[in-house]
């Protein structure tokens, strides 16, 4: 494999042990890995801390490591975006692993075909190493194409990462509200987007990966997702950051080998794929529940003007 790899770790040494045995498989010849400091209200957390960045950087293949970790705890948003910005300042691309995404060796080797086939095609954010619709009905060729980017093992470019503003500051609500009006006929659909959008800028999801899919959205991006999930994520239940309900899809996943790679002979959106992916990995927003979001807003942006 010819791609550099960013491995993002925090306090989960048994998966990130799963993890790394696989880099260790392929053997990149460039690995970064990146680690968020230890939370002061967590006394055994130091210690696994430490315990992740041992077997995150125990490379015994010919491989050029470089690190980055944080001495203090800043939180999934900040820790993440961070690592990944600086991986992109080193490279003009690559991929990207978190410590609780299990891959299929193949996922590297698809990762570098793609990123190389679609590197001046501007308009593409992320290959992604993984699909909500675990099955391939939706799927003619190896790959599709969906408008909104995912997380769970990705390869993009530096180009592509520039866009993201993980802030939002640089993006506004009327630019997404307009951009979702070209990609999605329903509205359900929109409102989740717009919602989590408004709840972003209150302060109230603590994600690095709802504004890198906002980005580029207002960017008019696309993804491209496998016909098989090569990646699988063993890292959801009570310990997980944002996925502590267990996923019965996720958990039942059998990762299968993807080479040799069919590529699709057109460049455009798969709305049937995308329409189940989103009733998979997202919940409907109803009118009512996207109003009460759209108040407490108002009433969030009122008082910060008032101090």
């Amino acid at each position: 494999m010819k791609s550099p790899v960013l491995l993002i770790i925090f306090n989960r040494p048994n998966t990130t042990q799963e993890v790394f045995n696989v880099i260790k498989k392929v053997k990149p010849s460039k690995l970064y890995v990146a680690g968020d400091g230890p939370r002061l209200n967590r006394p055994n957390e130091r210690e696994l801390c430490h315990q992740a960045k041992k077997i995150a950087t125990a490379v015994d293949w010919n491989c050029e490591v470089k690190t980055l970790f944080q001495d203090e705890n800043l939180g999934c948003k900040i820790a993440v975006s961070r690592a990944i910005s600086w991986f992109f300042e080193n490279e003009k691309e690559g991929i990207i692993l978190e410590d609780d995404i299990v891959p299929h060796s193949d996922f590297f080797y698809y990762c570098d075909e793609l990123l190389d086939k679609y590197r001046d095609k501007t308009n593409i954010g992320v290959v992604s190493g993984h699909n909500h619709v675990y099955n391939d009905k939706h799927f003619h060729d190896s790959y599709d194409f969906v408008s909104v980017s995912h997380c769970w093992g990705w390869g993009s470019w530096r180009h592509s990462w520039e866009k993201v503003d993980v802030s939002l500051s640089t993006y506004d609500f009327r630019s997404l509200k307009k951009a979702l009006k070209t990609i999605y006929s329903n509205p359900s659909q929109r409102r989740f987007w717009l919602g989590t959008y408004l709840l972003l800028k209150m302060g109230l999801i603590n994600s690095w990966a709802y504004p890198m899919t906002i980005s580029f959205i207002i960017n008019g991006y696309i993804s491209i997702v496998p016909k098989h999930n090569l990646t699988k994520n063993i890292g959801e239940g009570e310990n997980a950051t944002h996925t502590s309900t267990l996923d019965l899809n996720e958990t039942s996943i059998v990762l299968n080998p993807i080479r040799p790679i069919k590529h699709p002979s057109k460049q455009q959106i798969n709305t049937a794929l995308e329409y189940n992916e989103f009733i998979n990995e997202h919940r409907s927003m109803s009118v009512l529940s996207y109003l009460k979001i759209r108040i407490k807003f108002c009433i969030y942006y009122i008082l910060n003007k008032m101090q």
